[in-house]
């Protein structure tokens, strides 16, 4: 943290980077629902500007926490504020606590833990919105999009009641600040989202949870690994499958909907469980989109396999499956629950497009499914028990994607579910704890294989995971025809012309069934090969990088002959042409230097230049350092540089005072809101005459503050630029 990197020269370094924003963000991002309502108790209380003792915020807590025993919420407040205190955000003084300096405007601008009392809540909220006309859904909107915040006439007490404003005042989903002003509440914010409001509980809902000791049994932790493995499976089917039909992309480097389809027919599964095998293998690096090589007949960009399936590809089961968890919990950043929704333009979404690749993916998934570290949850129990330990977190996550997160991870096979409930299984518990998973994925895979079961209907039953070597070789020879941990394959006369086209000969088949089959080869495969047999090979052709020729016969036969036509592999194919097993420029190297000069041509007979070109390797990428932790060590030597700074420059105060209220009014002006009290703002008006004046302020933004004087009820706007002074008035109105 740059609190204590480097360490501070004395206390008052110190203080100044206790009050940066982004630390004091940090600070607040990882309070629970408790501390953050304690802080906003102080904050109503006026804690930003005078100490509030602790009676005062118990009294003022418990009216939110209905049914509470007031022990439970006075030691409530007490660990909150010791909490608190530990993090610098408050501090105590003899006449009680008081909220640090800009730890306030550290939370996001709309964020609101506490509702207020007369705004409805929950369900009577949500009918409240639900039946809003046009007309007063479009008059919260436009509140809500320009601050909450608005002046109208409408707002007076003796209104007409016919009108918008009063009859939203009149549900209290609009709140009036004075005769011309009125504000909308937090909780209609939310509502207004559309989506599901995040559930903010105030007491840890985890302590009345009568199902977190809920475990995975035996047979569900059995269907767990092999949902897992059916995934690697699909994995492997996708690397399998861009191989040999690397996927063509759109221009932006997107999945248009023919390859899509291509895809779902290949891993005969439906679109979405091949939008997720797309980006697990994404995720893992075995697949990716880039240009491929000019001899390869695409000059698009493509989907395809990189170096790193072969490796993949070749390690056995369980490495497998815990490579793919490791990497899509890391490296995952597809989401593809986006692909074919609309973007603000209307148009459909496309696979790998980049709105559907989400950087800060991975460690919502490791927040979202922290919450089961508490055990077996229901949905409905996880948003509560995320919005109790993460509420700065949950406010910016909609249900719908908690939701699909969580449905991802029952589709890898980390969360099983029960009903409605779901259990981690304890794969997903070891990732939660940084564990090595290696282990448990080596105890719960299923033992490969090396054997098959040859029938006499031309199929060949696999009964379990096969070692990378011997599935290799059979989807050589056969194709799959039902796919599983256990799968059927079935041998056809186009199957095994595939594998004589590879290389194989009826040797090797005799050999491969002997090794790796259960019984004798049945005699229905062993016709069908004799019969392919007979008909392959009749025309045949051989490998050539390059060719040689000469008008001189002799003299192409004197370089077949000489040491050098042994190391490039010269063969003399007719009395005036030979071919070389080396690149053109190899072989002209080599000839050279044996006496035979050999000049380069092309197809069209033109000399062309094939000395080797520079050896250039990818731009290493630059990853940027690991945030530093304010581990002990920094904590201990920190304290001693303060310890040992002059003491009389620790305590000097004077001139700080005034510049830190000077530097400080939107601070001050902010906590006079929250507080609910009165300012006396001293300001420079156009014609640069000083003036006060006492007014209640009501909101500060676009670099203006806007307050209401209350003995006249006229709203006066001042610019924060021409702003000399503030004080608060004491007193809670």
């Amino acid at each position: 943290m740059d609190v204590c990197h480097p360490a501070p020269p004395g206390i008052s370094s110190l203080a100044a980077r206790l009050q940066l924003r982004a630390s004091l963000g940090r600070a607040v991002v990882k309070l629970s629902a408790r501390h953050i309502a304690v802080v906003e108790v102080l904050a109503r209380l006026g804690g930003e500007i005078e100490p509030v003792a602790n009676p005062d915020v118990c009294a003022l807590l418990g009216e939110f926490m209905d049914n509470s025993d007031p022990k439970d919420i006075a030691r409530t407040v007490e660990d909150a504020l010791e909490d608190l205190s530990q993090n610098a955000l408050v501090f105590p003084s003899a006449a009680g606590w008081q909220i640090a300096p800009e730890v306030m405007q550290a939370f996001p601008p709309s964020f609101q833990l506490l509702p207020d009392p007369e705004v409805p809540t929950g369900a009577a909220l949500e009918a409240l919105i639900a039946g809003l006309e046009d007309k007063h859904r479009k008059i919260l909107l436009t509140l809500q999009h320009s601050g909450g915040v608005g002046t109208t006439r409408d707002a007076a007490i003796d209104a007409d009641p016919t009108r918008p404003i009063p009859q939203l005042i009149a549900q209290s989903l609009l709140l009036r600040v004075d005769s011309t002003t009125v504000r909308l509440p937090m909780a209609v914010r939310r509502a207004l989202t559309g989506d599901h409001a995040a559930v903010l509980p105030l007491t840890n809902p985890v302590d009345s949870l009568s199902n977190k000791e809920a475990l995975v049994e035996e047979n569900e932790t059995q269907r767990a690994a092999g949902t897992a493995l059916e995934v690697v499976r699909l994995v492997r089917s996708l690397v399998e499958f861009v191989e040999s039909s690397p996927l063509l992309l759109l221009k932006e480097a997107t999945v248009g909907v023919r390859s899509l389809q291509s895809l779902v027919k290949a891993l005969d599964c439906d679109e979405l469980t091949a939008l997720r095998v797309l980006g697990l293998g994404m995720a893992m690096g075995v697949v990716a989109r880039g240009v491929p090589d000019d001899d390869t007949g695409l000059g698009d960009q493509v989907l395809a396999s990189t170096t790193l399936a072969e490796e993949f590809l070749g390690s056995p089961v369980h490495e497998q499956w815990a490579f793919m968890v490791e990497r899509w919990w890391n490296n995952g950043t597809f989401a593809p629950w986006l692909v074919g929704s609309t973007d603000e333009a209307g148009k459909p979404l496309r696979a790998l497009s980049a709105a559907t690749v989400v950087e800060k993916l991975p460690k919502t998934r490791s927040l979202v499914l922290s919450g089961f570290e508490n055990g077996a949850l229901s949905f409905e129990q996880l948003r509560s028990v995320l919005g109790y330990c993460y509420p700065l977190h949950m406010v910016q996550l909609s249900a719908s994607l908690v939701s699909q997160l969580v449905q991802e991870a029952v589709f890898i096979g980390l969360v099983v579910q029960r009903g409605e409930l779901f259990v981690p299984t304890q794969l997903l518990l070891e990732l939660l704890c940084g564990h090595d998973i290696r282990p448990f994925t080596l105890a719960a895979a299923p033992h490969e294989v090396e054997y098959v079961i040859p029938q006499g209907d031309m199929t060949v039953l696999a009964p379990g995971p096969l070692t990378p070597k011997v599935h290799s070789q059979l989807r050589v020879i056969a194709d799959v025809e039902s796919q599983g941990v256990a799968c059927v394959y079935r041998i056809s006369e186009a199957s095994i012309r595939r594998a004589f086209d590879a290389g194989w000969s009826k040797a090797d088949f005799v050999a491969f069934f002997a090794n790796h089959s259960v019984g004798q080869i049945p005699q229905t495969v062993e016709f069908l090969v004799d019969d392919v047999a007979r008909q392959h090979g009749q025309v045949r052709g051989g490998i050539a990088l390059c060719y040689v020729r000469s008008e001189d016969p002799a003299l192409l036969l004197e370089a077949s002959r000489c040491a050098a036509a042994a190391e490039i592999g010269l063969r003399v194919i007719a009395p005036t042409v030979a071919v070389c097993q080396v690149p053109l420029g190899r072989a002209c190297e080599v000839l050279r230097d044996a006496g035979i000069h050999v000049v380069a041509e092309n197809d069209a007979g033109v000399r062309v230049d094939v000395h080797p070109k520079p050896i250039r390797v990818a731009v290493p990428v630059v990853k940027s350092p690991a945030p530093r932790v304010c581990d002990d060590e920094a904590l201990v030597r920190a304290m001693s540089a303060i310890r040992g700074a002059d003491a009389a420059a620790l305590v000097a105060k004077t001139g700080v005072k005034a510049q830190v209220q000077a530097g400080a009014s939107i601070s001050v002006i902010n906590a006079a809101i929250r507080a609910r009290r009165k300012i006396t703002i001293g300001f420079v008006d156009r014609q640069g005459a000083a003036t006060q004046i006492v007014v209640t302020p009501i909101t500060v933004a676009a670099g203006v503050v806007s307050a209401v004087d209350e003995t006249t009820g006229q709203l006066h706007q001042f610019p924060l630029h021409r702003v000399t002074q503030v004080v608060v008035e004491a007193g809670v109105e």
